[in-house]
């Protein structure tokens, strides 16, 4: 695990600290704040900043147009094969034809790869509305396809090998979740299932290891499922569902991740941005552990159950920024409104994770608004951004 991405995770989370979330909200250690801002790329990066963005000829102040409905959003990662194989099994025309709720969750685990080729327009208005409790663990594991003998099998082996960041996951097991009942005895099951995951991952992807974000992830999955169970999915998502991406040691998926954001979200606020720009609050300062964490150590954990199920559905990355913008949209007149740098960060890294229970619902359903974030827009960015670095590479080359 690249040593730059625990610094800038435990960074931006002291940034958030140091502006006025409660250290119980964050549930994270508190560290000393460094003079210096923290931003994705060192003085000895080839990457691309806000400041390095704005200095090459590239407006990214002009409104991004949505190019799809709803329903034309990202594909789900499977072979297209599956969507001539649904017409072969017998299947519902619509949800009302199942005769009960359960029922439909029932056949969905059963058949979730099917069922959403045939019609994933009404499976994701379900997803949507919520998985229910008693099924959510079981929906996940369907979702991600982590059901397989060999991981299985695997996971047990993985236990019974030493990993190098023993130690590292130790130190940190306290400090996720805190106030969590089943996280918060020292020494307690809940903390021993969540270091046993942590270590398999460590072991089975040696090259990444461990980051610090990781636990936060894996013990929202442990709330749901068993130990084997959460090691498959958290699998899954790193791989199937490219988290493992923004672990590189490049930064490059990670400062892709935050150029879209920035990209987007000076498509539909400018003044924001703008006014953003003005004061000096760069987008990494406090959208960088949100592709690290997928928001699990900032949000209401109501609201990222919730997430989780669209992230599964829709995608890590699309969901992260829809729900960047739609938080930034709740708050756009007090960040307008905002005058300094210090009440620009108390907002981008506090107020706008404070959302009252009869929010929450509008909240989820605003992610699905932000059309114009789909695949195919964040794979024009991403080859903007590619473009973009490699400029920005010639010109420090020209200069070194």
């Amino acid at each position: 695990m690249p040593a730059q991405i625990n610094h800038l995770f435990l960074n931006t989370m002291n940034t958030t600290l140091s502006h006025g979330v409660p250290e119980e909200r964050l549930n994270s250690p508190t560290i000393s704040m460094t003079t210096r801002s923290p931003t994705l790329i060192s003085d000895n990066s080839s990457s691309c900043c806000d400041s390095d963005i704005d200095s090459i000829e590239l407006s990214i102040h002009s409104p991004v147009t949505p190019s799809f409905d709803i329903k034309d959003e990202l594909e789900y990662p499977f072979d297209t094969h599956l969507q001539k194989k649904a017409a072969s099994i017998p299947q519902p025309h619509h949800t009302s034809d199942f005769l009960s709720d359960s029922e439909f969750w029932e056949y969905l685990i059963d058949h979730y790869p099917l069922m959403l080729a045939h019609n994933r327009e009404r499976v994701a208005k379900k997803i949507y509305q919520g998985i229910p409790e008693n099924y959510r663990g079981r929906v996940w594991q369907a979702m991600s396809q982590s059901k397989t003998t060999y991981l299985d099998t695997l996971y047990s082996q993985l236990l019974t090998e030493s990993s190098p960041f023993e130690a590292d996951i130790l130190l940190d097991l306290p400090r996720t979740f805190p106030r969590m009942e089943m996280f918060r005895k020292k020494g307690g099951e809940g903390q021993a299932r969540l270091f046993n995951v942590l270590k398999a991952y460590s072991v089975y992807d040696p090259e990444i290891g461990y980051a610090q974000g990781f636990g936060y992830i894996v013990a929202t999955l442990l709330l749901h499922m068993s130990e084997s169970e959460a090691f498959c999915v958290f699998v899954r998502l790193m791989q199937s569902h490219n988290l493992r991406e923004m672990f590189g040691s490049d930064l490059h998926r990670l400062e892709c991740g935050v150029y879209q954001f920035r990209c987007l979200l000076a498509g539909h606020f400018p003044k924001l941005v703008h006014h953003l720009d003005a004061h000096n609050v760069r987008t990494a300062m406090y959208t960088t552990s949100w592709f690290l964490t997928l928001f699990t150590n900032v949000l209401p954990q109501s609201i990222v159950l919730r997430l989780l199920d669209v992230m599964l559905l829709e995608g890590l990355t699309v969901t992260v920024i829809r729900m960047g913008l739609a938080l930034m949209h709740q708050c756009l007149p007090d960040l307008l409104n905002a005058t300094d740098y210090g009440e620009l960060m108390k907002i981008v890294t506090g107020t706008i994770f404070e959302i009252s229970p009869s929010k929450e619902e509008e909240l989820i359903q605003s992610i699905c608004l932000f059309t114009d974030v789909n695949e195919q827009e964040l794979r024009a960015l991403r080859n903007r951004h590619r473009l973009l670095r490699e400029v920005f590479t010639r010109k420090r080359n020209t200069f070194d």
